[in-house]
């Protein structure tokens, strides 16, 4: 409002005393609107000892808001992203979703697959070549286009024999 008060407040009225677990942590960055649906859509961190959920849908059509779905993805430092209809977040851990706006996950990944095949890879054959590399971490999505990094980590690691 003009004078600095809130138009209206969020009291998600969940918590262990009324029988649910819904406390929201901290916010951890700002949240994605979608005008068309009068929704929004935030992440937070776990609230301590209550709450697991970290990725939440409010809905502004009635007199206060309301929340249509919580989701419990990992620690969030970061906002999600709203892009045709799919909700994008990654996590403090390295995962990245992707849900729908009914809250259903649509897919997810993270880079630690890159490792894990880096791990088995390295396991069975010590000193592999780059192709050799390459090829066993083949099928890991990456969106953030540092396989070339990936790779030479990887033979790094085989010269040092670990």
């Amino acid at each position: 409002m003009l004078d600095g008060s809130p138009a209206w407040d969020f009291q998600n009225r969940s918590g262990p005393e009324n029988g649910d677990d819904l406390e929201i942590g901290i916010i951890s960055g700002g949240a994605s609107i979608d005008y068309a649906t009068n929704r929004a859509y935030f992440a937070s961190r776990r609230a301590v000892a209550e709450s697991q959920n970290t990725l939440w849908c409010i809905s502004f059509t009635g007199a206060q808001p309301k929340l249509e779905w919580a989701r419990d993805i990992g620690n969030v430092d970061g906002s999600p992203i709203l892009f045709n209809g799919v909700i994008y977040v990654g996590t403090v851990a390295g995962f990245v979703y992707a849900y729908d706006t009914s809250g259903t996950e649509l897919w997810s990944n993270t880079t630690l697959s890159d490792g894990m095949a880096a791990v088995a890879l390295l396991k069975t054959n010590p000193n592999p070549t780059r192709g050799e590399a390459r090829e066993a971490m083949a099928g890991n999505l990456c969106r953030c286009g540092a396989y070339d990094h990936y790779l030479n980590g990887v033979m790094r690691a085989a010269v040092m024999e670990v």
